[in-house]
């Protein structure tokens, strides 16, 4: 079992994007989303090395979106900490990280999605190096 927290302490949610008049709401719990579903394939793999399970901290240090030339550009940057639930134990921590630019289309939160989808692959990959 993998379960997987978030907090926001320095990214913002609701997410304002700059040179726009939207603000996108549940970007930390989509983030949470994100990295749970990344993740399980992993939390699967190594289900006996832990009985207890773990828990993956996902703390949102930055969260930035800005409009320009019909271009959206969105970084989030987040501190992940792999610990054991059986006693709290810290397993592992890392930075992940995303910025990526594409064009803004009806609908932003397609790229604040894709930048998401980024960071939860990179989180992904990191927990494939890590021991359980």
């Amino acid at each position: 079992m993998l379960e997987v927290s978030i907090s926001v302490s320095g990214g913002v949610d609701p997410l304002a994007i700059a040179g726009e008049s939207v603000s996108l709401t549940g970007v930390a719990d989509a983030l949470a989303d994100y990295v749970a579903v990344a993740s399980e394939q992993w939390a699967a793999h190594n289900q006996g090395q832990r009985p207890g399970g773990w828990q993956l901290q996902v703390d949102v240090l930055k969260a930035a979106a800005r409009a320009e030339d019909d271009r959206l550009t969105v970084e989030l940057e987040a501190q992940v900490t792999l610990r054991a639930l059986s006693g709290r134990r810290h397993l592992a921590q890392t930075r992940a990280y995303c910025h990526q630019t594409e064009g803004m289309g009806p609908d932003p939160r397609a790229a604040v999605h894709h930048c998401m989808e980024r960071l939860a692959h990179d989180v992904s990959g990191w927990l494939d190096g890590t021991s359980p």
